[in-house]
């Protein structure tokens, strides 16, 4: 099944690439006009945005909506899972109109301009960056045949890790789940593996940079300096990492041992033994996608022409250049 996937993924290599280079394009722009929306003197304080003072007006109950959808999709696929795979697209407008309509209703004008700029300065730039980290890591196979052992199997896990803060968890996940499945597919006591997967590639290790996480890419739009969530939650994340590693390797040490069938050699799948990787030239697509989030931050913290002032949506990278 990998092996049909990878051949079709060569067939369509042009198409890859001319959506790659797409991508790359729209992400400054994307993120420049997410940056640049708005020039308003520092003195001045959140309040004269619309969207922030129409939050804080907006009564408590009318976040029921958000936690619907969360819901939604934390218990349909276990409570229902027929109904929610075929309908969920339905599901999620039904909440979405929940809010959307009252909201509407009750503040008309205000309430559009704040949905337009929602899709236009956040959800937009997220999905074109999504795309393109998507992109690049569907061209990385990582083949090779591999023994689940608790040492490989935390090896797996702290490479998905490191990789998730620059590929996305998403790409991440993508890249890494297939050799992990893999390696423990004899294996009787597996589940673990994956569920620290989650935990560390497909969370935690998102942690680190923009690119990584979607909140914190939201937060980058909206002002927060690139490496600032480096500096802030490095400790915090090694420490994290480091428990959950540990924890790993302790409970699949042993399960290992109550496996009930000898490990298997290396090779044992008809693959090579050891680890391949192919589609490495994707990591210039991923270098591209860096530069292109990076030279949107130095497009759009300018100062105004008429006042002198930053911009409000990265006055910190602004001042520091004065």
């Amino acid at each position: 099944m990998s092996f049909g996937l990878l051949q079709r993924s060569r067939g369509h290599a042009a198409a890859t690439l001319a959506a790659t280079a797409i991508l790359l394009a729209l992400i400054p722009v994307a993120a420049t006009a997410a940056g640049g929306h708005a020039a308003v003197p520092a003195g001045h304080g959140a309040a004269e945005h619309a969207a922030p003072a129409l939050g804080a007006r907006l009564p408590l109950w009318s976040a029921l909506p958000f936690a619907g959808i969360l819901l939604s999709i934390a218990l349909f696929p276990l409570v229902a899972p027929h109904f929610w795979h075929r309908h969920f697209p339905k599901v999620s407008a039904f909440w979405a109109l929940v809010f959307a309509v009252p909201f509407l209703i009750a503040y008309r004008g205000e309430a559009l301009q704040s949905i337009i700029h929602i899709y236009v300065i956040d959800y937009i730039p997220f999905i074109i960056l999504l795309w393109a980290l998507f992109t690049v890591a569907g061209g990385i196979y990582v083949g090779g045949s591999l023994r689940g052992s608790p040492k490989v199997n935390t090896l797996l896990l702290l490479i998905g890790t490191l990789l998730a803060s620059w590929i996305g968890t998403t790409g991440a996940a993508m890249v890494m789940i297939r050799p992990l499945l893999r390696a423990n597919a004899w294996r009787r006591y597996r589940v673990h593996t994956v569920v620290f997967f989650i935990f560390l590639v497909a969370n935690i290790g998102g942690s680190l940079t923009p690119l990584g996480d979607p909140p914190l890419f939201l937060g980058f739009l909206h002002g927060v300096p690139f490496f600032w969530v480096t500096k802030a939650l490095l400790p915090h994340a090694l420490t994290a990492v480091a428990i959950l590693l540990v924890v790993f390797f302790a409970l699949d040490t042993y399960w290992f041992r109550k496996e009930p069938a000898a490990a298997p050699e290396d090779g044992h799948d008809g693959q090579s033994k050891g680890i391949r990787i192919e589609g490495l030239h994707n990591l210039l697509f991923l270098l591209g996608i860096m530069g292109g989030v990076l030279l949107s931050v130095r497009s759009s913290c300018s100062r105004s022409p008429s006042t002198g002032t930053c911009t409000s949506s990265c006055r910190t990278g602004c001042a520091t250049r004065s």
